[in-house]
């Protein structure tokens, strides 16, 4: 659905906004850890605009157009393969329930959370705005009673499924880790290698893909990704867990991120916290 995927660029460029400081915080929001990278965003696809031809007596060699550093995968991807979960047993006694809207999962205590959720209802205002300044331009180039049909309108309720988004970030207290989640509905049956390529196309700078695997004996639907990435503007590494869960028609990816150093003791942490994800019942 074009709307829901209109959200989610708009919700990750806003979450960017915010994690660089070029968007007011509200008053819980945490500033994300140094040397850590955004989680995957959504990038709309680019389309040529159709130009005449132009004639060239001598064409000049062009040279083959080269990736861009600034998000590129150093290597391809190894192959998608089955592991258990390692961390179903660790103890969650003490940490914290996080409530993401439509579901909750748990984080140690000493990590401290920056809701970004109501993003949508941002967003609704926005395309109502947009949608009715686009009616009236209409009408203004059509002049009033001229004939033709009359421009069908987007129900609200059209545009609330859209933009049915959670959004959710929080990083520990010495600024050494974070962890960003986002999840949108999604009623299809789930392609988890598709899903999990596409978290880890978000992922921001030189990134190099160690291992990809669907999670056996979990909840539910788990795929986990293990990379590095560096940043392109700091040139600080980190290293990332990246699990996508499906879940009662939703989506949810878990960016996991820490230092390269930290990342061994941390990984049963991030896994153990992506696997505790309950979805609300659902409501009447």
């Amino acid at each position: 659905m074009k709307t829901r995927r209109l959200a989610c660029i708009a919700a990750a460029v806003l979450l960017s906004g915010c994690s660089l400081g070029g968007a007011p915080a509200a008053p819980t929001a945490t500033p994300p850890p140094p040397g850590l990278t955004l989680p995957p965003a959504w990038t709309p696809t680019p389309t040529s605009t159709p130009r005449p031809p132009a004639y060239t007596a001598t064409p000049a060699p062009t040279a083959a157009p080269r990736a861009s550093a600034e998000n590129i995968t150093r290597t391809p991807a190894p192959p998608l393969e089955r592991a258990t979960a390692a961390a179903g047993s660790l103890e969650i006694s003490g940490w914290k329930k996080i409530d993401t809207g439509h579901a909750y999962f748990w984080l140690p205590a000493s990590y401290e959370v920056a809701d970004l959720g109501g993003l949508g209802d941002v967003m609704e205002i926005l395309m109502i705005a947009l949608a009715q300044g686009l009616t009236e331009g209409f009408q203004g180039l059509a002049g009033e009673g001229t004939p033709g049909p009359t421009p069908t309108m987007m129900s609200l309720e059209e545009m609330r499924a859209g933009f049915d988004i959670d959004f959710l970030m929080a990083a520990a207290k010495d600024m050494g880790s974070a962890v960003f989640v986002v999840s949108e509905p999604d009623t299809d049956q789930p392609d988890m290698e598709a899903l999990l390529d596409e978290a880890v196309q978000g992922v921001k700078g030189l990134r190099e893909v160690l291992s990809r695997h669907l999670l056996e004996g979990t909840p539910f639907l788990t795929a986990r990704a293990i990379l590095t990435a560096k940043d392109p503007e700091s040139g600080a590494i980190s290293k990332q867990a990246l699990f996508v869960v499906h879940a009662e028609e939703r989506t949810y990816t878990f960016s996991c991120q820490t230092t390269p150093e930290d990342f061994e003791r941390m990984l049963p942490v991030f896994e153990r916290s992506a696997l505790s994800l309950t979805p609300h019942p659902p409501t009447e």
